[in-house]
Order: C-alpha cells, then sequence, then structure tokens
C-alpha cells in the first residue's frame, strides 16, 4: 500500500514540477539522514526554519520535534502530499510545527533563521537561488539536500557523511 502512495505521489509531483508549480517531484528525504540533516542545521532556542516543499512532513516533523523550542514552517504546493502532512502532524502532536499549503514563490522567506530543501537542481539554481536571495536574512542558512547551487555569493559548506554519497549543503550569506 505505501510503495502505491509512494507511485501516485511520484506521478502527480512529476505532472506538477513540468507544469511549473513545484519546485521539485515527491521524492522523500532518507529518513536516515534526519538526524545529520538536524546537526548541520544547528538550530537555536527561538530561530524558525522554514522547509520549502515540505512534501509529507517528515522532515519537519522530525526537526520540530527534535528543537521544541524552535518554530518550524513547512511549505508545500501539492495539496494530497500536504494532506498527509496534516495527518502526520496532528497524530504526533508536535506544536511548534505550522504547515501552509502554498506556493513557496509566493511566501515571505525573510522570517526565517534557516531554510531547508530539496529542490531539483532546476529550481534551486533558478528562480528560486533568486527568491532566497532576496529575502535571506544577512546570518541565515540554507540547508540543500543532495543539490548544489552554482555561484553562491556567501560561504558554502558541504557534509558528504551519508553512506549513500548524499551531500547535505549548507549556504549562508
Amino acid at each position: 500500500m505505501s510503495l502505491f502512495f509512494s507511485i501516485i505521489f511520484l506521478v502527480a509531483g512529476l505532472y506538477l514540477l513540468f507544469t511549473k508549480k513545484t519546485i521539485a517531484p515527491w521524492f522523500p528525504t532518507r529518513k536516515k539522514d534526519f538526524p545529520r540533516i538536524n546537526r548541520i542545521a544547528d538550530l537555536k532556542p527561538g530561530e524558525v526554519l522554514y522547509e520549502l516543499g515540505c512534501g509529507d512532513g517528515r522532515v519537519c516533523n522530525y526537526l520540530a520535534k527534535k528543537n521544541p523550542e524552535v518554530k518550524v514552517v513547512g511549505i508545500e504546493s501539492f495539496a494530497l502530499v500536504y494532506l498527509v502532512a496534516r495527518l502526520r502532524k496532528f497524530f504526533s502532536g508536535t506544536k511548534n510545527l505550522e504547515l501552509k499549503l502554498g506556493d513557496v514563490y509566493k511566501e515571505d522567506l525573510s522570517p526565517a533563521d534557516a531554510l531547508y530543501t530539496f529542490a531539483i537542481i532546476e529550481s534551486i539554481n533558478g528562480q528560486l537561488k533568486e527568491k532566497i536571495l532576496k529575502e535571506m536574512k544577512q546570518d541565515a542558512r540554507l540547508i540543500s539536500y543532495t543539490f548544489s547551487i552554482k555561484d553562491w555569493p556567501g560561504s558554502v559548506e558541504v557534509d558528504d557523511s551519508s553512506d549513500f554519497g548524499l551531500k547535505v549543503n549548507v549556504y549562508k550569506k
């Protein structure tokens, strides 16, 4: 049953991607990498983290649970996957997680101290990069799972400690 839903979400996500309504098809972050992402995010009490394209809410829910003193905001444009994220939030009881159904390109990203995304290379190096650079706070950090951003004007750190070869890139202005 889980495989069935995964295939449905992937096909629908690919459709949305090619119709320019999303930053990536729904393809979940590896659960084994959640602790690594949490460590790399290095969230401090009072900070705000936005997950751009939160999908089914697994990552933002994990980060919210591990960092109860941090506000976590997940943004998803695909309604079906967003509903799964809402259910996950409801059953987990996570209080510091806010989920939004909407377009990442229309969301104000300036309140975020940290941004996390698993956007595909075309999105992260195109319009999304421009938006992030325009709205990102000076000391904020962008965490990109797997895909690299070309010609970033600030500092870049790469964590390649995954046993599967997946990098996590951290960008600062």
